[in-house]
């Protein structure tokens, strides 16, 4: 939630201008090469909730906020009451597939 609001709201700047933004597209963020720091797993995990269909980036907030509890809660529920890695890779869309994360 909170990049969504560096994102939309383009401040802080000093935390926004980490991140590189694509030419063609403001709301996607060019990942840096693959670590396990804050700059790339923050980016990787952006560009692949983006593709679950559950973001839009003229929302407001709170509907945001409602997408992303929503998938939260779905990719816990996917695999029964017992918790797994998949829990921490997947982001369910609306159609019910998931986009994965790799773990780093």
């Amino acid at each position: 939630m909170e990049l969504f609001t560096l994102v939309k709201s383009r401040t802080p700047v000093s935390l926004y201008y980490l991140f590189k933004v694509s030419n063609r597209k403001d709301n996607l963020l060019i990942t840096p090469s693959p670590t396990n720091q804050f700059l790339y797993k923050s980016a990787w995990l952006w560009n692949d909730f983006r593709k679950t269909g559950l973001l839009e980036f003229s929302s407001p907030y709170k509907s945001v906020k409602g997408s992303l509890k929503f998938s939260i809660l779905k990719a816990q529920g996917m695999y029964g009451n017992e918790w797994c890695d998949y829990n921490f890779t997947e982001f369910p869309g609306r159609n019910g597939h998931s986009a994965l994360i790799p773990l780093l």
